[in-house]
């Protein structure tokens, strides 16, 4: 009977004992799960160092100058019919002349995320979630656009009386007149299709010579070309890591149309700054990763005139101005 007693009083002291013993074995196991992904992501890492270096005769575009830019965060660049250069930061919209020196800048309401020039010289500045139209020395501002709390406005494009707005919180493409009336939303789920798949909030647009509109669907690594009534008419993209295709999650993060000859695009994780043709064939490699910072990101970009593709670099916190090099 003593002997039952004293088995009984032990249990609990047992039942501890097995308890703890669960609890380690729980965290070796996770140590080692942690061990094993942290052995994949560098194993991941490794592969994609063999494509962080582009040899020097394949890359066509040499930088001639990075024009430095005042502020605590780089976001935006535009320019305008004369190709003066917008830049947006957290606090100001800076216009440059085409040889980087500052001609003028304005306070902004908020940070501006995203900046497009309208043809008839205004200038339109998108927040978070609220789109601004100032005259072209920022003397008047007019709060123009004021979407839902949920959204993040990643890109404007505007052109006569319509505005188009990437929005990566909504996941969608907001379509506005000039004068702040909503006309409709563009490129969402229909006829079978997931619409836009956005894992971070890169989302760009831009309008062709055409009209058309041209929309990077980032986790489908694709370009999508709309119509105004908003039906797709064309896309093209490739998932790779190689040169010809667009790395990572969800890019390209940016682009840019060249008038009669294609898209230049900017990459992150993998930095790369491309050009392809309207089908969407490379045909020119601007930088490569070795040329930006390691932790360069979100490289907006715009083209001007005369073919010089000016990147917005907000690691360097410069506007860098990329031209074919001599004798190509």
């Amino acid at each position: 009977m003593n002997r039952i007693i004293k088995q009984q009083k032990k249990s609990p002291l047992i039942q501890m004992m097995v308890f703890v013993s669960l609890i380690v074995l729980i965290i070796l196991a996770i140590l080692m799960l942690s061990e094993n992904k942290l052995e994949d992501e560098n194993q991941f890492d490794l592969r994609l160092d063999a494509y962080n270096k582009i040899a020097a005769e394949r890359i066509d575009y040499e930088m001639i100058h990075a024009i430095p830019v005042t502020g605590e965060r780089l976001y935006a660049v535009t320019l305008d019919t004369h190709d003066f250069i917008y830049a947006s930061t957290d606090a100001k919209i800076i216009k440059f002349n085409r040889f980087g020196s500052e001609i003028t800048s304005f306070n902004t309401p908020e940070a501006i995320r995203a900046l497009r020039t309208h043809e008839g010289g205004d200038i339109f500045a998108a927040g978070a979630t609220r789109i601004y139209r100032f005259n072209a020395d920022g003397s008047q501002d007019k709060l123009l656009i004021t979407l839902s709390d949920s959204s993040l406005v990643t890109s404007i494009d505007v052109r006569g009386d319509d505005i188009f707005i990437a929005d990566a919180g909504n996941r969608i493409v907001a379509h506005y007149d000039t004068s702040g009336s909503f006309i409709q939303v563009l490129g969402g789920p229909a006829q079978g299709r997931a619409g836009f798949i956005i894992p971070s909030p890169f989302f760009d647009l831009a309008l062709d010579a055409d009209s058309s509109l041209w929309v990077v669907n980032p986790g489908e690594h694709n370009f999508e070309k709309y119509n105004f009534q908003g039906e797709l008419t064309q896309s093209w993209g490739k998932h790779s890591p190689e040169i010809e295709g667009f790395c990572g999650c969800c890019n390209p993060s940016h682009f840019a149309i060249i008038p009669n000859r294609g898209f230049v695009t900017s990459e992150k994780g993998l930095v790369r700054i491309k050009i392809y043709d309207q089908a969407g064939t490379l045909i020119s490699i601007v930088a490569g990763p070795d040329q930006f910072p390691k932790q360069a990101k979100d490289l907006d970009l715009v083209v001007d005139s005369e073919g010089r593709i000016i990147v917005a670099d907000p690691a360097s916190k410069a506007l860098k101005i990329f031209v074919p090099k001599q004798g190509d």
